[in-house]
């Protein structure tokens, strides 16, 4: 699977909000025409996490959608999802990738051009620059993405790699 043509990623984040609502707007958003979904849970213990991500996978179904899974290789699998998103502190890319097989989606959190470069030789097939704003479980002081992704771009010697920020 490949991202091409996919330009609106949807990264969840059901802060505040009930299970009815979560998944009302989930559907709203695929309705709307969202490309791929990064189902992203920072807290959920492991059994949660599983059934939500397959309450999820069911809408993204629905619409012919690819789902990733945020962090969790065991959940991406167990769901059979489109793929994982890990970061600086996961499972390395290599790792996941060895695991995966080539025909899942993996993609990489990167903050520098050193990060960016190894997850890319790991078999990374997008990156994500981080978040532009702060979220409340990595809540920290960070260069926002949008100077991050500049940075990144001048400093990048790859053309096909697709990036989220």
């Amino acid at each position: 699977m490949t991202l091409t043509n996919r330009p609106l990623y949807l990264v969840t984040d059901r802060t505040g909000l009930t299970d009815d609502t979560f998944f009302e707007r989930l559907e709203l958003a695929c309705q709307a025409g969202v490309d791929l979904v990064q189902l992203r849970e920072k807290t959920l213990a492991s059994g949660d996490y599983f059934r939500l991500a397959q309450r999820v996978k069911m809408i993204t179904d629905r619409y012919d959608l690819p789902l990733l899974i945020d962090d969790r290789l065991d959940i991406a699998q167990a769901v059979d999802a489109a793929g994982v998103h890990v970061g600086q502190s996961d499972l390395p890319v290599a790792v996941v990738r060895q695991i995966l097989g080539p025909d899942k989606l993996i993609g990489a959190t990167t903050k520098t051009i050193a990060q960016a470069d190894r997850a890319v030789r790991e078999g990374a097939d997008y990156l994500g620059v981080g978040a532009i704003f702060p979220t409340r479980p990595t809540l920290r002081r960070c260069v926002p993405a949008s100077i991050r992704w500049q940075r990144l771009k001048r400093g990048c010697r790859f053309q096909s790699m697709r990036s989220v920020g």
